[in-house]
C-alpha cells in the first residue's frame, strides 16, 4: 500500500502508517469542514467513502433562491426577461434584480437599476399595498 504524497505539505506514509490513517477515518468524523483541506489525503479519501466530506457548493441558481424573498425567485436566464414596455429582468451574479430599458433604436436611453432582495421585498409590499390602484384586483 505505502502511500506516496504528491503535494509537500503531506509527507509519504508507510504501509503500516497508511492503514492506521484509514482505520482511524472509517471510524473518526472530520471534525472541522472549514479545515478539510489540512486533513491527509488518505484520511478525507476515506471519508468522502463513507459520505462524510464536505458539502458541495450550492448551485448559483440556489444561492439566487435562498437570498430572495419568497415568491420572487427568478432563475438566471443567460438573455433578460422581457416585462414588457421596453423593460428587461435579469438576477445578477450578486443576487440582484436588475431592470433596464430597451426600445430597439439607436437614440434609446438604456436605463439600469439594481435592486438588492431587502429593495425587491419593499417593492413586492408596496406593489401588495397598491394592488387595487394598479389594477390587479382586491
Amino acid at each position: 500500500m505505502a502511500y506516496k504524497s504528491d503535494n509537500p505539505l503531506f509527507r509519504d506514509l508507510t504501509d503500516e502508517e497508511e492503514e492506521s490513517f484509514r482505520q482511524y477515518a472509517r471510524t473518526t468524523d472530520p471534525e472541522d469542514m472549514d479545515s478539510w483541506s489540512v486533513y491527509h489525503p488518505v484520511c478525507r479519501e476515506e471519508w468522502v467513502k463513507r459520505g462524510k466530506g464536505p458539502k458541495p457548493k450550492m448551485e448559483e441558481n440556489e444561492v439566487l433562491k435562498a437570498a430572495v424573498p419568497a415568491g420572487l425567485f427568478v432563475l438566471k436566464e443567460k438573455e433578460p426577461d422581457y416585462l414588457g414596455d421596453s423593460v428587461y429582468a435579469e438576477i445578477d451574479d450578486c443576487g440582484c434584480l436588475v431592470l433596464t430599458t430597451n426600445n430597439g433604436h439607436d437614440d434609446d436611453p438604456r436605463n439600469r437599476i439594481v435592486l438588492e432582495p431587502a429593495v425587491i421585498n419593499a417593492l413586492r409590499q408596496f406593489v401588495i399595498k397598491n394592488a387595487k390602484v394598479l389594477g390587479m384586483g382586491a
